[in-house]
């Protein structure tokens, strides 16, 4: 598919992937009355308050507020992690839904890769930058 191209299945949804750390989110983005459904819950129950603006930035962004329904999966990490693997995974499925709203998430930084990762932790350490677990003298 070329990039311009609009990517929806035949029920007239579109799908993109987001992470942020060890966070991934699954989204399915499809006409609507603007509802968001996060594992099986609605958005206001799964998420607290102050995350609900990082999620609908894409949104208010685009200029499509109210216009999309969300069904979203989202695993492991912090509730911010999550959060931000979900406006990630919304911004890619806009511009697969509406590829005339590319540029102006592309302009406001929420399409680029997201290169957050958790740090391992090293061998003979406690943390990922702790002290040694052991005495080597």
């Amino acid at each position: 598919m070329a990039r311009g191209e609009r990517k929806i299945d035949t029920q007239g949804r579109s799908y993109a992937t987001g992470r942020h750390g060890n966070a991934i989110a699954r989204v399915w983005l499809m006409s609507g009355s603007g509802d968001i459904m996060v594992n099986s819950m609605g958005m206001s129950k799964y998420f607290v308050p102050s995350l609900h603006k990082i999620i609908r930035r894409p949104f208010e962004i685009a200029g499509v507020t109210g216009q999309f329904d969300i069904i979203a999966t989202v695993t492991s990490a912090s509730q911010h992690n999550q959060a931000v693997a979900l406006r990630n995974a919304i911004s890619s499925a806009l511009t697969y839904f509406d590829p005339a709203t590319r540029q102006v998430l592309q302009d406001a930084g929420l399409l680029t890769r997201e290169n957050h990762l958790r740090s391992r932790t090293k061998y003979g350490k406690r943390t990922k930058y702790g002290k040694r677990t052991r005495d080597t003298t």
